[in-house]
């Protein structure tokens, strides 16, 4: 079904355009992204996966619409390039090994569905996903260059969207939408964005004119969110931030909590004290209940009857439109739904390793850089974990995009800092090397203490 409406909203589309013109638009296209990977290497692949899924819910339905193809062309790229690029050598970690069980077991699954074919299309698009961005982007990304650029990308990215948002801020249902068709919209955009500005402004000279400016746009980034009542992103957003503010302020981060814990609360209830903003207010510290719990028990409900083995690909959503006309906002529960207990058990504890893999992995890097980076690596996939508790994220084809490509900058880190460990020998990179000491015995013991 999905499957046909999308070929006839391709037809819909392309009905009566000027052939011409769009090929025009294309030609001028591919020469602006063959220009961006000459000038800034080809990390800005990466960087476009993730920019075309933050447009993808606009309001415009042809930015959408455009932003859709886009998007599976530039994961098709990378695809490629995952499978006949070999400069940069991918070591599977066993952490990679059993996140790839995902996509298998959703295909494996799509034949015990009604609409089979939607969701064979939906465990095919998880995979290329999986090898596109995981594979293809850890090629990338293992390099200084390419994880330069994807961060410098999507970091004015989120500027650019934070400004174009707050000028178009619309209250047409009771909350702040701006230029997203849904409070989810801006999640997609904003929570990242947050993180990568935060985490950008920690690496600046604290008070110097970059650090002011990169801080100022993570607080209208933040407040933008608030303006949109997504709790959900909120969250998410200020965790990724403790994680990153762990790294910078060490022993200082108590106190900074501490503060954090008192200020934050009276701010939100400043920015809410506006007339117009009652409707976010409302939402934001209403004592009421959200309705979550009575969604995960029914979802509870639909494990219990089949335990083990699960409904199949995608029927929790189904199942969900039809006895809620939502859905049950919780990607573990959902997959237990669709594949069983195990199943979901198994992928709710390597989602909740991964934000502490890239912990650990950041202690065990040799520069500075590769540290930040799995620091950076780590807030993100450790908000992605928090909204995955409270939303679909973790389902969604649009948000999993940014969520492989926060996987990939971890594995590129880790594949990198295996190759300064073998290749240039045991380096405390303060300017000491230690010539008595031998760099197999070195990186045969970084090689058991490895983070898989």
């Amino acid at each position: 079904m999905k499957i046909q409406m999308l070929f006839e909203k391709i037809q819909e589309q392309l009905q009566g355009a000027n052939m011409t013109l769009l090929l025009l638009y294309g030609f001028l296209g591919l020469f602006i992204f063959l220009l961006a990977i000459w000038r800034l290497g080809p990390g800005i692949i990466v960087a476009l996966s993730f920019i075309f899924s933050g447009l993808l819910i606009t309001k415009s339905m042809t930015l959408n619409f455009a932003s859709m193809l886009l998007r599976f062309i530039v994961v098709f790229i990378l695809v490629m390039y995952a499978i006949f690029y070999g400069r940069n050598r991918v070591r599977f970690s066993k952490t990679f090994g059993v996140l790839l069980i995902l996509p298998i077991v959703m295909i494996i699954d799509s034949a015990r569905v009604q609409y089979s074919t939607d969701a064979f299309m939906q465990g095919l698009t998880f995979l290329m996903f999986f090898i596109g961005l995981i594979i293809g982007g850890q090629k990338i990304l293992a390099d200084e260059r390419g994880r330069r650029a994807y961060v410098l990308s999507v970091i004015w990215f989120s500027i650019i969207m934070t400004c174009v948002q707050i000028p178009f801020m619309t209250s047409d249902t009771g909350l702040f939408h701006g230029a997203f068709e849904t409070t989810v919209g801006f999640m997609i955009v904003g929570m990242p964005g947050v993180i990568f500005l935060v985490w950008r402004g920690m690496a600046k000279r604290i008070w110097s004119p970059w650090f002011l400016f990169f801080v100022i746009f993570a607080l209208l980034t933040f407040v933008s969110m608030l303006l949109t009542g997504g709790r959900t992103a909120l969250g998410g957003a200020s965790l990724g931030i403790l994680i990153i503010l762990i790294r910078k302020l060490k022993r200082n981060v108590i106190v900074m909590l501490f503060v954090g814990l008192i200020v934050l609360p009276m701010g939100l209830r400043i920015v809410t004290s506006f007339p117009g903003f009652e409707a976010v207010r409302n939402k934001l510290f209403s004592r009421r209940s959200s309705g979550r719990a009575v969604l995960w028990a029914r979802a509870i409900d639909e494990i219990k009857q089949k335990p083990m083995i699960g409904w199949g690909t995608g029927t929790s959503f189904l199942k969900a439109a039809s006895t809620t006309g939502s859905e049950y906002h919780h990607s573990f529960l959902q997959w237990a739904i669709e594949h069983g207990i195990l199943f979901g058990l198994l992928m709710t504890l390597l989602f909740l390793w991964l934000p502490i893999r890239g912990l650990l992995l950041m202690r065990r890097c040799v520069t500075e850089e590769l540290k930040d980076m799995a620091n950076l690596s780590s807030a993100l996939l450790g908000a992605y974990v928090f909204s995955a508790f409270l939303s679909h994220a973790l389902l969604s084809t649009t948000f999993i995009l940014p969520v492989c490509s926060a996987i990939a900058l971890q594995e590129g880190v880790r594949n990198e800092n295996l190759r300064l460990l073998m290749e240039d020998g045991y380096n405390d990179y303060s300017g000491n090397n230690h010539e008595e000491y031998s760099w197999e015995q070195d990186y045969e013991q970084v090689a058991l203490e490895e983070v898989y």
